[in-house]
Parts: C-alpha cells; sequence; structure tokens
C-alpha cells in the first residue's frame, strides 16, 4: 500500500494514542506526534 499524499504529513495531537503513528507510519504514511515534534503540553498558540 502506498501513500497517496506524498509531501503530506499527519500531525497528531497528545489526544491520540501514539501507537496510531506507528501503525499508520507502518502503512506508509509519515506521521508526526506532539511527542516526537517536542510539543507534550504545549498551548495551542505555542
Amino acid at each position: 500500500m502506498s501513500n497517496s499524499n506524498p509531501g503530506k504529513t499527519l500531525y497528531l495531537d497528545e489526544d491520540v494514542n501514539v501507537l496510531i503513528a506507528d501503525l499508520l507510519k507502518a502503512r506508509g504514511f509519515d506521521a508526526l506526534t506532539v511527542r516526537d515534534a517536542g510539543q507534550l503540553h504545549a498551548s495551542d498558540e505555542d
């Protein structure tokens, strides 16, 4: 299965379980969690 949106990254906030990001990555999607981005507990304005 290939990603139909190359160059697009799914940004998953801290309310989404990091397992979801791992599963998406396993399916070929580019997924980034707030934890991976170093933004845990940051406000929306940050």
